[in-house]
């Protein structure tokens, strides 16, 4: 998040995953099956205040039918209009890891970068206040 000066009425949310190539990289084991990709996967807020995740809870966030036999995405996640500060956290199934993927402070849009497994054609996310998401998939494992 960087504040571009009072001149500017707006804030940037800056992702730190993308940059432009040629050629898509691959993953450390030499895997080709990796491809980038510009998709908005969830964006809570068009579900008006119902679509605020639910503090403490497991959300399952679908990834679109055409990438159904994903593995693994990389994805850019923002909290947007958080109740109060908390804690966001992204994993592919199973019991909530104990690592957050974004501590934020509320009030203000905040957003990480992750590489997050795909099972069951889904992902899980949890945050621990109220808050809407919105997450964009930015590179699909295959």
């Amino acid at each position: 998040h960087y504040d571009v000066g009072p001149e500017f009425p707006w804030d940037v949310l800056a992702d730190d995953i993308r940059y432009l190539s040629n050629n898509p990289p691959t993953n450390d084991t030499g895997d080709d099956n990796m491809n980038t990709i510009e998709l908005r996967m969830s964006d809570t807020r068009d579900f008006g205040p119902a679509g605020r995740l639910e503090p403490g809870k497991a959300h399952r966030f679908a990834v679109p039918a055409a990438l159904a036999a994903a593995r693994a995405v990389a994805i850019s996640i923002a909290v947007v209009d958080a109740a109060g500060p908390g804690f966001l956290t992204v994993w592919r199934s199973g019991s909530r890891p104990g690592t957050s993927a974004l501590n934020y402070r509320g009030g203000a849009p905040e957003n990480v970068g992750a590489i997050v497994g795909v099972e069951g054609g889904a992902i899980l996310v949890e945050s621990s206040a109220a808050t809407h998401v919105v997450i964009d998939i930015q590179a699909v494992w295959s």
